[in-house]
């Protein structure tokens, strides 16, 4: 499974829970760099998908500045939000100065200032997020108190965010084989399949122009003396074909028609059902920002109701976090799993990583890669390990897991179960 945990329910019927969790919505912003922001739907509390999450994890851009800060309730109107956030900029504008040289840093704190002239700093929810680098822009309301925070560096700061995360499940369903194909909508009571235009059924028909010239070249002729005949070939012989190659153009056909039917509204998960192989190549080309890979083995037998049946126990034991626990622990030790910071954040790195356990999402400042070692505050050149860790797992659709601070061994930040 490739999303965050945390306890939220899921939603849109297919796990029998609900949620009000709101949508965001976008609109162009008046920044220079021609930036968007994000809004988030009243009056529900606003929360944060996994897609949109993901899509700041992966951004790159330098100077990278996150500014966040709680919204106080009790007086509304009174300007002290304005006061919290006016020194939160000045702290961006002080930690700006190495990037001085070709950056706008006006432009590049503008969405914050225009923020200060508004009566109140945010409508909703119970803290503001702000995100900026050259050319992007992000706004986020979210329904948790974030401690003030300001953090530039050469990525968002996005770990604070991890307990936001909506988790509600939607979209669709894609039953995947090399022989058969179906895309589901998820609906309140069940699975409905979707009619897709031009949906490659298998390999077969999808590639169905390619054609691969097969001829031995052989042939027999006459020769005199004692021998009468001998065999001559020629020619190039049969071509092995490169079936990985050609199953990752099969998948990216497959996953150019679903993502056309799905639509640019992508805040909810793909559910990606079949054989572990074939959803892990899914997922490999696949362009949809949430591709959640569920290894049901062949589901070409499977009717409608035996498949949203087993794509929901495994949905809902993928998510559980208990039995990650479990296996946690019992992986230690083997190379399949492990605490040591140092480590973690390589694997994490390299996309070794498949669950990442993060012990609380505060800040641990080290001055990595040197050290791994907790620094008492922040200095030049200083790296929080939890964010990078958490966003080097989202940029491998690992799945991200807040534990109990004293859940990992010896007071470490982060663990994690490895891929290989």
């Amino acid at each position: 499974m490739y999303r965050i945990q945390c306890r939220t329910v899921l939603c849109d019927g297919l796990f029998g829970t609900s949620s009000a969790a709101g949508r965001p919505s976008r609109h162009p912003t008046s920044s220079p760099y021609g930036a968007r922001m994000v809004a988030i739907a009243p009056p529900v509390p606003p929360t944060i998908t996994l897609a949109r999450l993901t899509e700041l994890a992966r951004h790159t851009g330098s100077p990278s500045v996150s500014v966040m800060m709680p919204i106080d309730r009790r007086h509304p109107d009174d300007r002290l939000d304005h006061g919290v956030l006016d020194r939160l900029v000045d702290r961006a504008r002080a930690a700006l100065d190495p990037w001085r040289t070709g950056v706008d840093i006006d432009a590049l704190l503008a969405p914050m200032r225009s923020a200060l002239e508004r009566r109140v700093v945010a409508e909703h929810g119970e803290s503001v997020v702000f995100f900026t680098s050259p050319g992007f822009a992000a706004e986020l309301e979210v329904g948790r108190r974030i401690e003030p925070l300001c953090v530039v560096g050469d990525r968002f700061e996005v770990s604070p965010l991890v307990p936001c995360v909506d988790l509600s499940v939607g979209g669709h369903v894609l039953a995947l084989g090399a022989e058969h194909v179906r895309l589901y909508r998820i609906g309140a009571v069940g699975l409905h399949e979707c009619d897709v235009d031009d949906l490659p059924r298998s390999v077969d028909e999808a590639l169905w122009f390619e054609r691969t010239e097969r001829h031995s070249g052989a042939h027999s002729g006459g020769q005199t003396g004692r021998r009468a005949t001998v065999r001559r070939a020629h020619g190039s012989g049969v071509q092995q074909e490169d079936r990985k190659a050609r199953l990752d153009r099969y998948l990216h056909l497959l996953d150019h028609a679903v993502l056309a039917h799905v639509g640019a509204d992508r805040s909810h998960p793909l559910v990606v059902a079949g054989t572990g192989p074939m959803v892990t190549r899914y997922r490999a080309v696949s362009r949809h920002p949430w591709p959640l890979a569920v290894d049901l083995g062949s589901t070409v037998r499977l009717g409608d109701d035996e498949l949203r049946r087993r794509v929901s126990a495994e949905v809902a034991a993928a998510t559980s976090i208990d039995p990650v626990l479990e296996r946690f622990d019992a992986l230690l030790g083997t190379g399949l799993a492990g605490s040591d910071p140092a480590e973690v954040l390589n694997a994490a790195a390299d996309g070794a990583v498949a669950h990442l356990l993060v012990a609380g999402v505060e800040p641990w400042w080290a001055l990595w890669p040197d050290s791994t070692a907790r620094l008492a505050d922040p200095v030049p050149g200083a790296v929080d390990l939890v964010n990078q860790a958490v966003t080097d797992a989202l940029r491998s659709h690992a799945t991200v897991l807040v534990v109990p601070t004293d859940r990992l061994p010896d007071g470490a930040p982060v663990g994690a179960l490895y891929r290989y």
